[in-house]
Protein backbone atom coordinates (compact mmCIF):
# COMPACT_ATOMS: atom_id res chain seq x y z
CA UNK A 1 0.00 0.00 0.00
CA UNK A 2 1.18 3.50 -0.76
CA UNK A 3 -0.49 6.79 0.15
CA UNK A 4 -0.50 10.55 -0.21
CA UNK A 5 -2.82 13.09 1.42
CA UNK A 6 -5.84 12.05 -0.63
CA UNK A 7 -5.22 8.60 -2.09
CA UNK A 8 -4.35 5.12 -0.88
CA UNK A 9 -3.07 2.77 -3.57
CA UNK A 10 -3.21 -0.94 -2.77
CA UNK A 11 -1.98 -3.97 -4.64
CA UNK A 12 -3.51 -7.40 -4.12
CA UNK A 13 -2.05 -10.88 -4.33
CA UNK A 14 -5.05 -12.15 -6.28
CA UNK A 15 -7.79 -10.80 -8.53
CA UNK A 16 -10.35 -12.40 -6.21
CA UNK A 17 -9.10 -10.37 -3.22
CA UNK A 18 -9.10 -7.16 -5.29
CA UNK A 19 -12.66 -7.79 -6.48
CA UNK A 20 -13.86 -8.57 -2.94
CA UNK A 21 -12.57 -5.16 -1.75
CA UNK A 22 -14.13 -3.36 -4.74
CA UNK A 23 -17.46 -5.12 -4.17
CA UNK A 24 -17.50 -4.06 -0.51
CA UNK A 25 -17.74 -0.38 -1.52
CA UNK A 26 -17.15 2.58 0.83
CA UNK A 27 -15.54 1.87 4.20
CA UNK A 28 -15.71 4.01 7.34
CA UNK A 29 -12.59 4.31 9.47
CA UNK A 30 -12.38 6.72 12.37
CA UNK A 31 -15.71 8.23 11.30
CA UNK A 32 -14.31 9.09 7.86
CA UNK A 33 -15.38 7.57 4.59
CA UNK A 34 -12.94 5.85 2.28
CA UNK A 35 -14.42 5.61 -1.20
CA UNK A 36 -13.19 2.42 -2.85
CA UNK A 37 -12.67 2.20 -6.59
CA UNK A 38 -10.35 0.83 -9.23
CA UNK A 39 -7.33 2.94 -10.12
CA UNK A 40 -7.34 4.78 -13.43
CA UNK A 41 -5.02 7.36 -14.92
CA UNK A 42 -7.73 9.96 -14.29
CA UNK A 43 -8.36 9.11 -10.63
CA UNK A 44 -7.59 12.65 -9.38
CA UNK A 45 -10.04 14.14 -11.89
CA UNK A 46 -12.67 11.55 -10.95
CA UNK A 47 -12.26 12.43 -7.24
CA UNK A 48 -13.03 16.08 -7.95
CA UNK A 49 -16.14 15.15 -9.93
CA UNK A 50 -17.83 12.97 -7.28
CA UNK A 51 -21.53 13.85 -7.21
CA UNK A 52 -22.52 11.77 -4.20
CA UNK A 53 -20.69 10.52 -1.14
CA UNK A 54 -21.73 8.43 1.87
CA UNK A 55 -21.79 10.21 5.24
CA UNK A 56 -23.10 9.37 8.71
CA UNK A 57 -26.03 11.37 10.05
CA UNK A 58 -27.12 11.35 13.70
CA UNK A 59 -30.87 11.90 13.97
CA UNK A 60 -32.07 13.31 17.29
CA UNK A 61 -35.66 13.33 18.54
CA UNK A 62 -36.79 10.29 16.57
CA UNK A 63 -40.17 9.14 17.94
CA UNK A 64 -40.12 5.54 19.19
CA UNK A 65 -42.84 4.64 16.70
CA UNK A 66 -40.41 5.60 13.89
CA UNK A 67 -37.57 3.43 15.24
CA UNK A 68 -38.06 0.80 12.56
CA UNK A 69 -36.02 0.20 9.42
CA UNK A 70 -38.77 1.83 7.35
CA UNK A 71 -39.23 4.76 9.73
CA UNK A 72 -35.53 5.52 10.04
CA UNK A 73 -35.13 5.14 6.30
CA UNK A 74 -37.91 7.67 5.72
CA UNK A 75 -36.38 10.20 8.12
CA UNK A 76 -32.87 9.67 6.72
CA UNK A 77 -34.17 10.08 3.15
CA UNK A 78 -34.66 13.80 3.89
CA UNK A 79 -30.85 14.01 3.89
CA UNK A 80 -30.00 11.50 1.14
CA UNK A 81 -30.38 7.90 0.06
CA UNK A 82 -30.23 5.66 3.16
CA UNK A 83 -27.68 2.83 3.04
CA UNK A 84 -27.30 1.31 6.49
CA UNK A 85 -27.56 1.86 10.23
CA UNK A 86 -24.77 1.51 12.75
CA UNK A 87 -24.96 -1.53 15.01
CA UNK A 88 -26.37 0.20 18.14
CA UNK A 89 -29.15 1.76 16.03
CA UNK A 90 -29.89 -1.49 14.20
CA UNK A 91 -30.06 -3.41 17.48
CA UNK A 92 -32.10 -0.59 19.09
CA UNK A 93 -29.50 -0.13 21.85
CA UNK A 94 -28.84 3.55 21.04
CA UNK A 95 -31.66 5.64 22.56
CA UNK A 96 -30.25 9.19 22.38
CA UNK A 97 -30.17 9.28 18.58
CA UNK A 98 -30.30 7.06 15.51
CA UNK A 99 -27.22 6.87 13.28
CA UNK A 100 -27.70 6.15 9.59
CA UNK A 101 -25.31 6.20 6.65
CA UNK A 102 -26.77 8.10 3.69
CA UNK A 103 -25.49 8.86 0.23
CA UNK A 104 -25.85 12.59 -0.15
CA UNK A 105 -25.48 14.82 -3.18
CA UNK A 106 -22.45 17.00 -2.56
CA UNK A 107 -23.96 20.07 -4.23
CA UNK A 108 -27.03 20.10 -1.97
CA UNK A 109 -27.39 21.77 1.42
CA UNK A 110 -27.64 19.42 4.38
CA UNK A 111 -30.80 20.04 6.43
CA UNK A 112 -30.64 20.94 10.12
CA UNK A 113 -34.04 19.51 11.01
CA UNK A 114 -37.25 17.98 9.71
CA UNK A 115 -40.78 18.15 11.15
CA UNK A 116 -42.86 15.00 11.06
CA UNK A 117 -46.60 14.85 11.73
CA UNK A 118 -47.48 11.73 13.73
CA UNK A 119 -51.13 12.71 14.11
CA UNK A 120 -53.19 15.88 13.49
CA UNK A 121 -52.09 17.40 16.81
CA UNK A 122 -48.68 15.76 17.19
CA UNK A 123 -45.80 17.25 15.22
CA UNK A 124 -42.25 16.27 16.19
CA UNK A 125 -39.00 17.94 15.21
CA UNK A 126 -36.16 15.65 14.16
CA UNK A 127 -32.75 17.34 14.20
CA UNK A 128 -29.78 16.19 12.14
CA UNK A 129 -26.14 16.19 13.20
CA UNK A 130 -23.24 15.41 10.87
CA UNK A 131 -20.08 14.11 12.61
CA UNK A 132 -18.09 14.62 9.40
CA UNK A 133 -18.88 16.55 6.24
CA UNK A 134 -16.51 16.11 3.32
CA UNK A 135 -14.78 19.16 1.83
Amino acid sequence: MSADQELFDSKFASDEDRQAVLDEGPVFMGGRCLVIGPWTQNVEIQMKSLNTIPIWVNMHGVPKVMCTDEGLGFIASKVGKPHCQDRPTKERRQLDYARVCVEYKVNETLPDSFNIRLSPNNVRKISYEYPWIPK
